[in-house]
């Protein structure tokens, strides 16, 4: 295995511990991370929608419900977007995007560049993708709203893509714009 490789997968390996260690450990049982993302993420797609629907009214709250998950019921908080009365989107701590910067900044920091380019994309990059899934939540809310036959496909399979689409794309750009640069000096 060439070595620039090997340095790739021991300095992937080693965040991916050091990165589990620390949330699983200190950070998820706190929500130290969670809490803020999720209620940020309802509160700015409750922002979109009265945007993109200004005869409704949206509001986000901050609420603890009993989930169904395989393992029964389990009490989760939830930032939940609602139309007056009606819920209209749910997002819990997963669906926050905080796993989705941790890779992309992983996978940023693993690769050949000044650490000054380094931190340029991944700032950018965290942000980018946090206003990404501003549009994916609201785009849920919108089709639960007016297709609610297609809803479920939508949020699983159709905003998934895109949003994987769009981390992908970040990467292509910084490997060849920054990377390349380097290797080329």
């Amino acid at each position: 295995m060439p070595m620039p490789v090997r340095q790739f997968l021991s300095r992937a390996l080693m965040l991916l511990v050091v990165w589990k260690a620390l949330y699983l450990l200190v950070l998820e049982p706190k929500r130290i991370l969670d809490r803020p993302l999720t209620n940020a993420l309802g509160q700015q797609s409750a922002w979109l929608l009265n945007k993109v629907m200004p005869a409704e009214h949206f509001v986000s709250r901050d609420q603890l419900q009993n989930v169904p998950t395989e393992n029964g019921l389990v009490l989760m908080h939830l930032q939940n977007v609602y139309m007056g009365r009606r819920m209209v989107v749910s997002i819990e701590d997963p669906c926050n995007g905080l796993e989705l910067m941790i890779l992309y900044a992983g996978f940023i920091i693993c690769l050949p560049a000044l650490l000054r380019d380094k931190l340029i994309y991944i700032i950018a990059g965290i942000i980018l993708i946090h206003i990404v899934n501003v549009i994916r939540c609201s785009g849920v809310g919108y089709v639960i709203l007016n297709y609610p036959a297609h809803a479920n496909f939508t949020h699983h399979y159709v905003f998934t893509f895109i949003v994987y689409g769009f981390i992908m794309l970040l990467w292509y750009f910084f490997s060849n714009r920054i990377v390349l640069k380097v290797a080329h000096e």
